[in-house]
Parts: structure tokens; sequence; C-alpha cells
């Protein structure tokens, strides 16, 4: 503490407990500030990292005998890190400009402002607030990182987000191990990134995949036939490790990891410009996750030798080849009547036409390998034809896997699913995961405030279904007009809006968006002013012209776009 003459004590709106100079001019020079020694709390223009002037390490640990830490990794490319002992829990990935390459909530919180500092003096993060909004970041006892809302109605802190979230946000099991990537909305949650394979398959097969993956083909440094390739939306791989160069381009970062044999990786620093930087890993690629919304784009470029890459481009112009193009493509899938799948196949041409060549107004959604078209054939027959996405992580072995699992999901001895609660991402992934169950549960609170099933809405031809109209209803600011006639206005308005906007959390197109069910139950409790602000639900699509004048429910069994408007079966 700096010595002053007349010293007072006093204590701040913003929860900082000062000590000054009582005649000090300016009043806001303070000797001494609580701020600088946080427990395990962070409040509002509170810095979190290291002070290299002063000497402090400011970082949020209980005050009881406890072993989980906050605090800021300077190592490498600075990130934040959840810590049990020594061991990494959680990491928040790099800052890139705009957010941590790990947090891509960190663009859906309104009424926030985060900044990064990172420079000769300091290594700091820091939040600040509107005036209307109470918010703090705290670790627990049982080692999580957690954000919370203060509530004023119900006089109770509400959590909005927390770490670890999932098993791909877990360091200490090591879900994937090196050159993996974990997506938790997969299954399995890891996938050997594109040039690798399994190092232990037998372990691998039964999901022990902690020993990684492994190269399928050295590189060739000599010769500089290698080439790179681009991961994309991804948490970037632990940069402890890393070196950054700030004054490179990405350009000049891809010239200087060919000229060095130890370069595995680089990714750019700055995601809003490609002359602000790069990180460059010469090591081993630990801990990268994969996130499914294109509007959380950070790239990374894996270096891989000339044949992994003449491979990638073979599987990407996949979908460029003709019927007999695609005979070696079916004698891989075995498709066969020794399997008894009863598949159809259909020659590229008919695909093509039957999308518009895949046009943009026919795309329904996107999924983990890639987008998803709606189409009609000559004969009338609606269907979705998935392309896989030239920058998948995932290469033709996976996406057969899936061709033949949805393949025995259509198998004659089961009853046909024809669909409403099924997420997007189960109906064109076939990916099942705990937001799934949040998606149906969205879906329900819709229906119980509207009184109608999601089959159609009777009353608006304009939409196909009901997601569709509580979804453009909000937009427009006229979410009441959905509610049940039958109710009058016996209602509390304010609780219904809360409902409807908590519906519509419930059942946004991806899954990482969506809240967990124990906020949802606090988000129910809550007042709707401070909840994030919806984005579009899954199918929330435009219906097709010859079903646009249909008031009724009645179920087009021959219609694979029902998939995701109805809710009954139909045996067969």
């Amino acid at each position: 503490m700096t010595n002053v003459s007349n010293p007072v004590a006093q204590l701040l709106n913003t929860g900082n407990l000062v000590v000054r100079d009582a005649d000090a001019d300016d009043g806001i020079s303070y000797a001494w500030q609580g701020f600088d020694y946080p427990t395990d709390t962070m409040l509002a223009g509170m810095k979190v990292g290291v002070d290299f002037v002063t000497g402090l390490n400011r970082t949020l640990r209980d005050p009881s005998p406890s072993p989980y830490y906050y605090m800021i990794e300077v190592r490498g490319d600075p990130e934040m890190v959840l810590c049990e002992q020594s061991k990494k829990v959680w990491r928040s990935g790099p800052w890139n400009g705009l957010r941590f390459s790990g947090i891509p909530a960190t663009l859906t919180f309104t009424g926030f402002n985060f900044s990064f500092i990172n420079n000769e003096q300091e290594i700091t993060y820091s939040f600040n607030t509107i005036s209307s909004v109470l918010s703090k970041l705290t670790v627990n006892q049982s080692g999580a990182l957690q954000r919370s809302l203060w509530v004023e109605d119900s006089g109770m802190w509400n959590v909005i987000w927390y770490v670890p979230m999932d098993q791909c946000d877990d360091m200490r099991g090591r879900p994937c191990g090196s050159f993996a990537a974990c997506n938790p909305n997969n299954s399995p949650i890891c996938d050997c990134i594109q040039g690798f394979t399994p190092k232990s398959p037998s372990k691998w097969l039964y999901r022990e995949d902690t020993d990684g993956c492994v190269r399928k083909t050295k590189l060739d440094c000599k010769n500089g036939t290698d080439g790179f390739h681009v991961i994309s939306n991804t948490k970037l791989a632990d940069t402890s490790n890393a070196s950054v160069y700030k004054n490179l381009s990405l350009v000049e970062c891809k010239t200087k990891c060919l000229s060095d044999c130890s370069c595995t990786t680089y990714a750019p620093a700055d995601v809003r410009s490609v002359a602000s930087g790069c990180i460059i890993w010469t090591s081993e690629l630990t801990d990268i996750r994969v996130f499914t919304n294109d509007s959380y784009e950070q790239d990374l470029y894996v270096r891989l030798a000339a044949i992994d890459l003449a491979m990638q481009e073979s599987n990407n112009s996949f979908h460029d080849r003709s019927n007999q193009g695609l005979s070696s493509w079916n004698d891989q899938l075995e498709l066969s009547r020794k399997n008894d799948l009863e598949l159809l196949l259909f020659d590229f041409g008919t695909i093509v036409s039957a999308t518009e060549n895949f046009s943009a107004d026919n795309k329904l959604g996107q999924g983990g390998f890639g987008p998803v078209y709606k189409g009609m054939l000559g004969d009338g027959q609606e269907i979705a034809v998935k392309r896989l996405a030239k920058r998948s992580v995932q290469g033709l072995v996976e996406f057969k896997n899936e061709v033949v699992l949805i393949a025995k999901l259509q198998h004659r001895n089961l009853v046909r699913l024809l669909g409403g609660y099924m997420s997007p991402e189960y109906a064109m992934d076939g990916i099942f995961s705990q937001k799934s169950d949040v998606f149906s549960f969205g879906v329900l609170v819709l229906e119980i405030i509207t009184g109608k099933r999601n089959t159609g809405v009777y009353l608006v031809a304009a939409h196909t279904n009901l997601l569709d109209h509580a979804w453009n209803s909000w937009k427009e600011g006229n979410s009441l007009q959905i509610v049940d006639e039958s109710i009058g206005y016996s209602y509390p308005m304010n609780e219904v809006m809360s409902c409807i906007k908590v519906g519509l959390l419930c059942v946004q197109n991806h899954p990482e968006d969506r809240p967990f069910m124990p906020s949802v139950l606090v988000m129910l409790s809550g007042d709707s002013a401070l909840l994030p602000y919806p984005k579009e639900p899954g199918f929330a699509m435009k219906s097709v012209p010859h079903r646009m004048d249909s008031v009724s429910s009645k179920l087009n069994s021959s219609s694979t776009y029902d998939m995701s408007v109805t809710s009954q079966y139909e045996p067969r």
C-alpha cells in the first residue's frame, strides 16, 4: 500500500473497497483497492490477470481451502484457464480480437462489454455492463466457473453460463487426445482431423480415445510439397507452447510455417484482419473443439503431406461426379442385397436437378458433415439431400457410416418415423445430445402457449409450422398474438412473454446456442428482459408452394420434408 498522510476507506458503488488520501485532489487515486485482491468473485470493472508494472497477479480463488482457481495463462498466446491445483480443468482459447475462441457465447451476451489487454504493461481480462445489469463471475467449490445475473424481482442470482459445460470442455479427462477434434453434438464426440488416424484403433473403437491420433503420412519438409487443411469454426488448440508473431500477415505466416520443419499448424491471431499477426504451433495439437455455427469464425490451418491433401480433394470432388463416377463410391458403401438395405441409387445429375443445382433458396440447414437441401424428384416426391462440406473434418468413411445408419433406420422391419419434436441436428445428422431434449421441451412450451401442435399453423398460411410462426411474431414484436385465444386475456403478460422467449431459446437451430435444462428452469422464474435474444429456430422455413394453401394437419406420408413438421408415426 502506498503511504498516505490522511487515509480514508470508501466502498464504491461498484463493490470496490478503496483506501485513498482524503486530501487528494482527483479523488480517484487509490493507495489500495480490493479489486486488486479478488477472492472467488469477479465484478464489473475488476481485472483478472497480470500487471507487470506492480507485479500483481489477480486470480479468482475461493478463500476457503479449495483446489480450484481462475487465472490468465501468459505463456504462448494468453488465454483464461480454470485449474485444479496444477492441472487445467478448462481453458477459454486465445482472444481473437472479438472473443475468446473457445467461448462463442461471448457474442450472445447482451448488455456486456468485454476487454482483453495484452501488452508490455499488462495481460488482463475485464468486463463491464450497462447500468441496469448486475453480473458476477464466480469460481465455486465444485470446480465450476459461472456467470450470473441479479434478478431484482426474485432477489436471486440467475446463472446464465458456466464451464466446464460438457465433455469437450473438461481437460482433465482429455477426451480426444492429440490431433483430434471434439464435438459434443456428435456420437462419438471425438474424431481424428483430416490426414490423421487413431493411434490405438482398438481403443478408439471402444471410445477410449485419449491416445489421440497420428499422421497417416509423414511431412515432406525437404521437397516443400506439404500444404494445409483448413478446419473452420474451431476453439484453437492449446496455445501454451505456441508462438505468436504479431507483425506477420496470414500469408507470411504460411510461408514461415512451411520453412520450419517442426511447424505443424498456424492460425490468425486476430480474425478481424489477415494482417494482424498469427499463431504457430510446433508441437502436438490438443484440446481442439469444433462448433457448428458459421458465425463463430475461427480457422485453423493444419499442415498435411501432399498425398493426404490430394485425398481430401478427391473426397470433395465426390460431389461433382457423374453416375459412372459414383460406382466406386457405391462399392465402398457396400449397399448390396446381402446387407438388405434396399436403397435406391441416384446419379448426380438427378440430384442437381432436384435441388436446382443446390440453390441457396433450397438450403434447409447446416449439419456436422455439411449443408442439407430440400429437393423434388421428377415424380413429385420431396427429398432431403445432404452434401459433404469441403471443410468438414470428417471424410468419406464417416460420411459412409452416416449413410448406412440412416439407411438402417429406414429398414422395412421398423416403423417409419415421420417426425416437429426431433431437433435439427438429429433429423439431419442422426446426432442426439442433451440439447436435443432441450429442443423438444421448447416445442412443448410453445405448443402449450398457443394451443396448437407443431404440425401446422392453421390460420397463417405463410408459415409452415409453429416454430416459424412464433419466431416471426417475436421478430415483429407481436409475440402475444400467438397465445391461445381460448385463454382470453386472463394471464400475466410478463410471464407469458418470458415463457415464449424461453421456448424460442430452447429451439434455436444450433445446439450450443440452447441453454441447458437447469438454466431453463431458472429462466422461467426470472425476468425476460435479462434473457439473451433468441436466434432463428430449427425448421423455421417457408412451406413449399403446393402445400401453402393447406389449413389442415393431414400428413403426407410420401414426403421426406414432413419429418420436420409432424409428430406421429406411421407403421409400415
